[in-house]
């Protein structure tokens, strides 16, 4: 059944709760994070490297403070998830399983095989990794947060084909290429991969990290390779 008024008003009431946290506690000794953080709903475009930086900010916050038990995760968990369901690693609050699954069954396991080398940009805390990776004969992560990255690896510690990098992101256009700097994506990642996913991460970026996480992919992909993308429409079936 369609939710009511008063289910979308709880939800907006606690999606509103968990950000107005995120953004305390990431101000916490750091007004500048602070900053950045409020301005990063209001605005498309950020003057250069400034969408990234706060993302990176953000997300090693959202995956420091992560908990199963967490009121605010709890919260965010109960208005997207079924309530038997348990959150078991980062992000899991943000959808039903059901959903999630459906989604990576239909665009990602329906394109890769045992033989694919695989990459994930955006990998978060590893709740698409750990369904792809058994599937694909090599993941690798990427992702701006460091801290998410160490979710990932826990998730995914029983996986012996995954590879994790921190990247800057493409925050500039300093960034672009491949080179062997820390944080940028290494030269053996040039048009190495038979298929490139990145799975609502666009959503948080402006349109510049937009387009140069697009030109990122290309790069990345094989002459014959394929990507996936997904990202919010409020035009499709389910909102």
């Amino acid at each position: 059944s369609s939710p009511s008024v008063a289910d979308s008003l709880r939800a907006s009431k606690m999606q509103a709760d968990t950000e107005e946290y995120l953004r305390e506690a990431a101000g916490r000794g750091h007004e500048m994070v602070q900053q950045m953080v409020q301005k990063l709903s209001g605005a498309l475009i950020y003057p250069d490297a400034g969408n990234v930086q706060t993302n990176e900010k953000l997300w090693d916050v959202y995956a420091s403070e992560w908990g199963a038990e967490a009121g605010w995760v709890a919260g965010m968990a109960a208005s997207n998830r079924e309530a038997k369901e348990t959150l078991e690693n980062v992000g899991d609050e943000w959808a039903p399983a059901a959903h999630t699954k459906r989604v990576v069954d239909e665009w990602i396991l329906s394109e890769v095989s045992v033989k694919t080398q695989c990459c994930e940009i955006g990998s978060g805390g590893g709740r698409i990794g750990r369904m792809v990776a058994p599937r694909v004969a090599k993941l690798q992560c990427f992702d701006v947060s460091g801290k998410m990255l160490a979710a990932a690896k826990s998730a995914l510690s029983g996986e012996k084909n995954v590879a994790f990098a921190q990247i800057h992101g493409d925050g500039s256009s300093a960034d672009a290429g491949f080179s062997s700097k820390p944080r940028h994506y290494a030269p053996q990642h040039e048009h190495a991969y038979d298929f490139v996913y990145c799975f609502d991460v666009m959503v948080h970026m402006d349109a510049h990290a937009m387009f140069r996480c697009l030109k990122r992919i290309r790069s990345l992909l094989k002459s014959d390779g394929r990507a996936f993308i997904s990202t919010s429409n409020l035009l499709a079936p389910d909102g």
